[in-house]
C-alpha cells in the first residue's frame, strides 16, 4: 500500500506548498525552492487533487490556508523536520544543498531496494523498469556522496547508513499518508488505516475486544492487526509500518526512537487443564508445582524472569518450552502440565471451561503492559480514539 501511495506526489511540489504556507505568498516562494510560479501552482493543484481537498483559498492579497491545508501543512512540516535531520547527520555540511535537490523518486528507490535488496525485486515492487530504479538509486548516491549498496560474501545489501535513511524515508511517506488521513477525518470520511504490532499477551483477548468495540464508532477504518515475534514488531514500528505495539513492556529500552507508556499491571496465574487434579485442591504450594510437568517461556520472553523465579531454586529441568499459545493449549488440554501466564491469554479457553487457572503463589506477581510508539509519534484521531479504549474502556 505505501508503495502505491508513495508514486502520488512530488517532493518539490511538496516543499513549495511547506513554503507557501510559511510566506502566504507563491512569488516569494520561487527562490526558495527553485521552481517557477505556474509550476508551484500546477503542483499545488496536484497535491490538492491527491488529497481531495483544498489546501490553499485563493485571494488578490495572497493566499490562506484552509482548515484542512494547516492539518495537512503540520504533518508535512513535522514529515520533513524528519528528513531533515537524517540528512544533517549523513552530510552535516552539504544538508541544505541536498534537501533541495533530493527528489521523491530518489527516496522511493532507496526504500523499495533497502526493503527487497535488490533493483529487480526493487523494480516489481515499484511497477518500474530496472534502468529507472537504479538510476534514481545511483543518483541519490551521488548526491549525499555516500555509499549506500555493497556487495558481501551473501550477495547485494545496502549499507548501514543506507538502511537507516529508508527507515526516515519511510517515516516520511508514513507520515503524509497519516496526512490525508487527518484531512478525510476533518471532512468526516474516516476512511484510513491503522496497523496494531500485537504481542502475545494481548492477542486473545484484548485487542480482539478494543477493535471491535472501536469498530463500532469508526466502521470505515481498515484495521490490521499483526502479530510476530517482538524484534519484528519493533522493526516495523521503527519503519513506520506499524502504528503502535501492545503488550508486555520490555522497561528501559536501548533504542533512542522508542518509548514505551504503562498501560496497566497484569497479575500472572498457573495455568492448567480445567480437569487438572490442582484445581480441586484448596491450597497449592511451589511442592505441589513441581511434582508436575511444565511448559516453560523462551529466555528472550519477558516471562522468563517470572517463571525462573517462581520454585525458590533452580526450575524443573523436563519442561517443555513453548512460544505458541495455540500449541500449549494443546498441550495444557491434553496432559496435567502447567504453565505461567496471564489469566487474560486464556480468557475464552476459562469462559468455556476448557482450561482453568490457581493463584500465584507469590502475591501481587504482574507484568506491566505498556503502549509502545515512536517518540514524538502524533496519533490520528482514529488512532487516538482506539488507544483511548484500549485504555479505559476494555478491562483485562
Amino acid at each position: 500500500m505505501i508503495m502505491v501511495e508513495m508514486q502520488k506526489y512530488n517532493l518539490r511540489h511538496l516543499r513549495a506548498i511547506s513554503w507557501v504556507a510559511k510566506l502566504g505568498s507563491i512569488m516569494h516562494v520561487t527562490e526558495k525552492v527553485h521552481i517557477s510560479q505556474p509550476a508551484i501552482t500546477q503542483g499545488i493543484h496536484s497535491i490538492e487533487s491527491w488529497l481531495g481537498a483544498l489546501i490553499f483559498e485563493r485571494h488578490a492579497n495572497g493566499m490562506n490556508m484552509t482548515a484542512e491545508g494547516r492539518l495537512f501543512c503540520d504533518r508535512l512540516n513535522g514529515a520533513f523536520e524528519l528528513l531533515e535531520c537524517e540528512v544533517a547527520r549523513i552530510a552535516p555540511s552539504r544538508h541544505t544543498q541536498i534537501m533541495q535537490q533530493l527528489s521523491a523518486s530518489q527516496l522511493r528507490a532507496l526504500v523499495a531496494v533497502d526493503a527487497h535488496a535488490s533493483f529487480a525485486a526493487a523494480a516489481r515492487a515499484m511497477n518500474l523498469a530496472v534502468p529507472s530504479v537504479h538510476r534514481a538509486f545511483k543518483s541519490l548516491e551521488e548526491l549525499i556522496g555516500i555509499r549506500l549498496i555493497e556487495t558481501t560474501s551473501f550477495g547485494t545489501t545496502t549499507t548501514r547508513a543506507a538502511s537507516g535513511f529508508a527507515r526516515v524515508a519511510r517515516l516520511f511517506f508514513s507520515e503524509l499518508t497519516r496526512a490525508k488521513d487527518e484531512v478525510a477525518s476533518l471532512r468526516g470520511d474516516e476512511v484510513g488505516r491503522i496497523i496494531i504490532g500485537a504481542m502475545p499477551l494481548v492477542r486473545s483477548h484484548l485487542i480482539p475486544l478494543a477493535v471491535a468495540m472501536f469498530s463500532e464508532a469508526y466502521p470505515k477504518q481498515n484495521i490490521t492487526i499483526i502479530a510476530a515475534p517482538y524484534t519484528d514488531l519493533l522493526r516495523r514500528l521503527q519503519n513506520g509500518e506499524v502504528d503502535f505495539l501492545i503488550g508486555a513492556g520490555r522497561g528501559e529500552t536501548t533504542v533512542d526512537d522508542i518509548q514505551e507508556q504503562p498501560l496497566f499491571d497484569d497479575p500472572l496465574s498457573i495455568i492448567m487443564s480445567a480437569q487438572h487434579p490442582l484445581m480441586a485442591m484448596k491450597e497449592v504450594t511451589i511442592e505441589h508445582l513441581r511434582s508436575f510437568h511444565w511448559l516453560k517461556p523462551p529466555r528472550a520472553s519477558p516471562l522468563y524472569r517470572h517463571y525462573n523465579d517462581l520454585f525458590d531454586g533452580p526450575p524443573p529441568n523436563d519442561a517443555i518450552e513453548c512460544n505458541s499459545l495455540a500449541v500449549a493449549r494443546g498441550l495444557l488440554i491434553n496432559s496435567n502440565r502447567l504453565m505461567l501466564l496471564s489469566d487474560a491469554q486464556i480468557y475464552y479457553e476459562k469462559y468455556y471451561g476448557i482450561l482453568g487457572s490457581r493463584p500465584h503463589p507469590s502475591p501481587n506477581i504482574k507484568r506491566l503492559i505498556s503502549l509502545t510508539t515512536r517518540r514524538n509519534w502524533r496519533p490520528t484521531k482514529a488512532q487516538q480514539a482506539l488507544i483511548d479504549i484500549i485504555k479505559s474502556d476494555v478491562k483485562m
